[in-house]
């Protein structure tokens, strides 16, 4: 029964990082030179990436993987979220930084969150 809700959660989690947001190929302050610098594959790689950060959360039993933010622009992973203690949010941090691709990890992770 685990195995299948994990496997919904992720399922989602995807579809969500697929969904969510249309494919911008242009930022707000980009400069003219780095919007046509940027390829429609550096996208899918930051959402690839960021789907396996997200996934990698969620299948860690030691992880609140559902409440963590994971977004990704050029390889740098930012993460945001409340979890429960520093060795979680250690971990986090750690799961991150152990995905293919990922280039640094930024954090805006609070401790204190209570949630498991």
């Amino acid at each position: 029964m685990i195995k299948r809700i994990r496997f919904f959660v992720t399922f989602l989690a995807v579809t969500v990082a697929s969904f969510a947001s249309p494919p911008a190929f242009a930022e707000t302050g980009d400069s003219t030179e780095g919007i046509f610098a940027r390829t429609a594959g550096e996208y899918m790689s930051d959402k690839a990436i960021a789907v396996e950060v997200k996934s990698a959360l969620l299948a860690d039993p030691s992880t609140s993987g559902i409440v963590i933010q994971v977004e990704t622009d050029k390889g740098i992973v930012q993460l945001g979220g409340l979890v429960d203690s520093e060795a979680e949010k250690k971990r986090v941090v750690e799961i991150a930084r152990g995905v293919e691709g990922v280039m640094d990890v930024k954090h805006n992770i609070s401790v204190g969150g209570g949630l498991q």
